[in-house]
C-alpha cells in the first residue's frame, strides 16, 4: 500500500497502487469473457471526441459555426455550407473561448475566459476568419443577446461578477460605440427582452421565503407596473405580442404545464399544453450540444411553433403544420434517431438538425426545405462507433414507501447472458435535476468496461410531477437517500447486480449521495467515486460561497426541514464527515473542477475525517510536494484513475 503524506496534519491518504491501462484491461476481460480482443475503447474516444459543440447557424445560411477544443483550449471556427470549407477563427493557447453569439451575417462575438477564469471580454470576427476585433470590451462581461436590426451592436452585461445588479448594455463591434441600454434601478437581477429587444419584464431581488415580484411596462415610454404572478407559476418568454407571457404553472395542477399569461389583466390566458404524467418543462440538454431553450418561435408565422420537453425520452410539440410537415419529412429519413431543431436561418427555409441516440453521440444534418434535400455535415464525436455501444433502457420500480421510481439501466455487450454483473449506480446531481434517456459518454464508457450502470431519478428530480418533487422535502440524506439503496436492493434482487461487486459514483450532489450512501449503508458498496460533493452540510451551510452554490444547485435550505436553525444534530447525521468512521470501503475523492490549484475545503473536511476513521481514501491528483495543492491533470487522466479505481475495487 502506497502512502503520500498530506499536511500540514501530517495525514497519510491510505490508497491502492493504481493499475496500468494494460493490467486494468487484462483484469476487464480476464472476468469478463464477452469483452473481445479490441472492444476496450480508449477513455480519449470517449471523453476527447467532441470535436464539434455548441453549434448555430447564420442568420442567412450560409454558414455554420462551432467550438472545438485545440491543443486543451475551446476555439471558434466556422463552416462554409457549400463549399464544405472549414475555418479557424480564434488562435490556440491560454485564451478559450467560453461563449459566442452571431451578430448579423458577418460578424461572430465571443466570450474569452483564460484557465478557471472566464468572462473576461469580448472579441469580435469576421466569420471568413480576416478581420477581428480583440477588444470589443476589455471588462469582464457576459453576452445578453445579438439584435438582428443592429448587426454591428450586442447586448452585453458588464462586470456581471462583481456588481450584484449590473446594467445591460449596447456595445459597437468595430467601433468604441458602448451606451446603457436597460438602467438598472438597483434592485433587478433578473429581465425579459420581448421579440424586438426590449426590457418589458425584470425581476425584482428577493429575500429567501418572500413572495416573488415583477415589474412590467406596455411600451419603454411607460412607467412599469409590479406584478406577482400566481404561486408555482414561472416566466419563460415574451410572445410576438408583449402584452402576453409564456408561463410554466403548477398552480392547482399535479404536472407543469404551459400557459399564456396577460400582463395588462394579470390572468391566465389560455392553456398552451400539458402533458398527462410529465412536467412540461420546456428545454433540451444534449451535453454540449446548443439547443432552442424549449420554447421554438417562427418569426416568419410570428407565433409559438412548438414546445420541446423531456418525458422518458424527448418530446416534441408542435403548433403548426409547417413544421409538423418539417419533422415529418427528417423523421422519414432519419428513423433510427431523435431529431433535434437547432435552429433556422432567418427565412425558415434552412434548418440545423441534430441526431442522437442512446447509442450514438449524434450527427448534425442541414435540411433545404424548399428542395427537400438532407445534407449530412459531421458527426458529434467521430470517435464512437454506435453499433459498439449499447442500449440504455428505462426501468421502473418501487421504493420502500411505496412510490415508483424510474431510471434507465445499461448492460455491456452481451451482459444478459453474464448476469448478474458487477454494477456501477451513478446518482445525478443538482439535486432537483434528472437523469435522461439518450448518449451519455460516462455510462457508455463504463458499461464498454463491462459494467452494468444505473441511474435512478430519485425523489425531488424534476419532471414527475409535484408531490413527486415536494416528497424530498426534508429529505436529504434520509428518503432520498433510500432511494438509492432501494435501486440498488431492485437490482440485487432482480439478478442484474452482483451484491458483492458494486461502486457508487457521483458528481455534485451525487458525491454527497455517494459518501453518504458509503457510510449509512456500507454493506452495500464495495467502493465510491466522489467528484466535487459537499460532505459537512453544516460547515457548508456557515461558510461563506454557501449562497454562490446554493444558488448554482437550486437548493433551498427549507429542503432540509422546516427548521433549520439549531439543528445541528440534524446536519451532523446526514454529513458524512461525521460518520467517517462507517465508511465499509476505499473511496476516490476527485476535488471540485473550478476550484483551480487549491484542494477545495469540503474535500479537505473529508480527507482528514476518512483519515481519522482509518479509511483507504485517496485525493486524485495531489501534489504530494505541496500543501493543500493540486497537479494541473487532464480529462483523461481522471477517468483512467477512475476506470482502474473501480477495477480493483469490483473486478
Amino acid at each position: 500500500m502506497v502512502k503520500t503524506k498530506f499536511e500540514p496534519m501530517l495525514l497519510t491518504i491510505r490508497k491502492f497502487r493504481p493499475l496500468s491501462l494494460f493490467m486494468t484491461c487484462l483484469l476487464l476481460r480476464a472476468f469478463n469473457p464477452m469483452l473481445a480482443e479490441g472492444e476496450i475503447l480508449p477513455a480519449e474516444a470517449f471523453f476527447n471526441g467532441n470535436q464539434y459543440t455548441n453549434v448555430t447557424i447564420s442568420p442567412d445560411g450560409e454558414y455554420l459555426a462551432f467550438l472545438s477544443l485545440v491543443n486543451g483550449s475551446q476555439n471558434l471556427f466556422t463552416y462554409e455550407i457549400k463549399k464544405k470549407q472549414y475555418k479557424s477563427l480564434t488562435e490556440s493557447g491560454r485564451e478559450t473561448v467560453f461563449d459566442y453569439a452571431w451578430a448579423g451575417n458577418e460578424y461572430l462575438v465571443y466570450q474569452i475566459s483564460r484557465e478557471k477564469y472566464w468572462g473576461l471580454g469580448l472579441a469580435a470576427v469576421r466569420r471568413d476568419g480576416k478581420k477581428r476585433y480583440k477588444k470589443v470590451t476589455s471588462d469582464p462581461a457576459r453576452l445578453a443577446n445579438s439584435t438582428p436590426d443592429y448587426p454591428k451592436h450586442v447586448l452585453v452585461v458588464l462586470n456581471p461578477y462583481e456588481e450584484q445588479f449590473p446594467d445591460l448594455h449596447r456595445v459597437g463591434i468595430t467601433s468604441n460605440y458602448r451606451t446603457i441600454y436597460f438602467e438598472n434601478p438597483g434592485d433587478v437581477d433578473y429581465w425579459l427582452l420581448d421579440r424586438d429587444d426590449k426590457v418589458r419584464l425584470v425581476k425584482v431581488a428577493n429575500k429567501e421565503g418572500e413572495r416573488e415580484t415583477y415589474r412590467y411596462r406596455a411600451t419603454v415610454k411607460e412607467p412599469w407596473k409590479e406584478i406577482q404572478f400566481p404561486e408555482e407559476t414561472y416566466p419563460l418568454a415574451l410572445d410576438y405580442d408583449s402584452s402576453l407571457l409564456y408561463v410554466a404553472t403548477g398552480k392547482d395542477r399535479p404536472f407543469m404545464a404551459v400557459y399564456k399569461y396577460d400582463l395588462e389583466s394579470e390572468e391566465f390566458a389560455g392553456l398552451v399544453w400539458k402533458d398527462p404524467e410529465y412536467d412540461v418543462v420546456p428545454g433540451y440538454d444534449l451535453n454540449g450540444v446548443r439547443a432552442f431553450n424549449g420554447l421554438i418561435f417562427s418569426d416568419q408565422f410570428r407565433t409559438l411553433a412548438g414546445i420541446a420537453y423531456e418525458r422518458n425520452g424527448p418530446q416534441i410539440r408542435w403548433f403548426l403544420p409547417f413544421y409538423e410537415d418539417v419533422q415529418e419529412m427528417i423523421d422519414q429519413s432519419l428513423p433510427n434517431t431523435q431529431n433535434v431543431f437547432l435552429g433556422s436561418d432567418r427565412s425558415e427555409e434552412h434548418f440545423l438538425i441534430f441526431a442522437y441516440n442512446d447509442r450514438d453521440p449524434g450527427n448534425y444534418y442541414i435540411l433545404d426545405y424548399p428542395s427537400r434535400r438532407l445534407q449530412w455535415l459531421f458527426s458529434k464525436n467521430p470517435a464512437i462507433n454506435p453499433e459498439k455501444m449499447v442500449p440504455m433502457k428505462p426501468v421502473q420500480f418501487p421504493s420502500r414507501d411505496g412510490r415508483t421510481l424510474n431510471g434507465y439501466l445499461t448492460l455491456p455487450q452481451g451482459g444478459k447472458e453474464q448476469l448478474p454483473l458487477p454494477l456501477v449506480i451513478k446518482p445525478h446531481g443538482g439535486p432537483f435535476m434528472r437523469d435522461k434517456w439518450g448518449f451519455d459518454p460516462e455510462v457508455q464508457f463504463l458499461a464498454n468496461r463491462g459494467y452494468a450502470v444505473l441511474q435512478v431519478n430519485y425523489r425531488g428530480s424534476t419532471g414527475y410531477g409535484k408531490e413527486f418533487f415536494m416528497a424530498a422535502f426534508g429529505e436529504i440524506g434520509k428518503k432520498m437517500q433510500n432511494d438509492i439503496t432501494d435501486a440498488v436492493q431492485w437490482a440485487i434482487a432482480d439478478k442484474i447486480a452482483d451484491p458483492e461487486r458494486i461502486a457508487i459514483f457521483g458528481e455534485g450532489f451525487g458525491a454527497y449521495l455517494a459518501m453518504n450512501g458509503m457510510v449509512s449503508t456500507p454493506e452495500l458498496f464495495q467502493c465510491a467515486i466522489a467528484v466535487g460533493g459537499i460532505y459537512d452540510w453544516e460547515k457548508f451551510l456557515k461558510s461563506e460561497k454557501a449562497p454562490e452554490i446554493e444558488k448554482e444547485m437550486h437548493l433551498s435550505r427549507s429542503w432540509f426541514g422546516e427548521n433549520l436553525e439549531g439543528e445541528s444534530n440534524l446536519l451532523r447525521e446526514i454529513s458524512p464527515v461525521h460518520n467517517a468512521s462507517r465508511s465499509g470501503g476505499p473511496v476516490l475523492l476527485i476535488p471540485r473542477e473550478g476550484s483551480g490549484i487549491a484542494l477545495d475545503s469540503q474535500t479537505r473536511l473529508l480527507a482528514e475525517a476518512l483519515e481519522k476513521a482509518g479509511e483507504h481514501y485517496e485525493i486524485f491528483g495531489l501534489n504530494s510536494k505541496s500543501i493543500d495543492l493540486l497537479e494541473k491533470t487532464a480529462p483523461i487522466d481522471r477517468y483512467t484513475r477512475i476506470e482502474s479505481f473501480i477495477a480493483e475495487c469490483i473486478y
